[in-house]
């Protein structure tokens, strides 16, 4: 058997995506900026698959336009995309629109309830 029959058309790559997803998560949540290309080789034979781990699977693995938390590679170090900076947080003119669209409401309610 071969091993693309045995995980499928992209399977090992979408379970070693997944294994570097799980490492890189916390490091990004801890902005952490870069990873040697070691340590991932290292997370991904740890996995215990058996699949001998090369710099063409890292690739494979590791390709920006598939993996987004990984921004770019330069030579051995692999950049972590930070996407929790991609998501903006409220302004203060939403908190106040928030904060009147409730007290509007409220007052409806409150008005309704009088009605009965």
């Amino acid at each position: 058997m071969r091993l693309d029959e045995l995980f499928g058309d992209k399977g090992a790559i979408e379970h070693f995506r997944n294994v570097v997803l799980d490492y890189l998560t916390p490091l990004a949540a801890a902005n952490i900026e870069k990873v040697d290309m070691s340590d991932l080789e290292e997370v991904m034979h740890l996995d215990g698959s058996g699949i001998i781990i090369d710099r063409t699977l890292m690739m494979k693995v590791l390709d920006p336009n598939e993996l987004k938390m990984v921004k770019k590679i330069e030579g051995d170090t692999v950049y972590i995309s930070f996407p929790v900076d991609e998501i903006s947080a409220k302004t203060e003119e939403d908190e106040e629109k928030d904060k009147q669209s409730i007290k509007k409401k409220a007052g409806d309610e409150a008005m309704k309830s009088v009605k009965k």
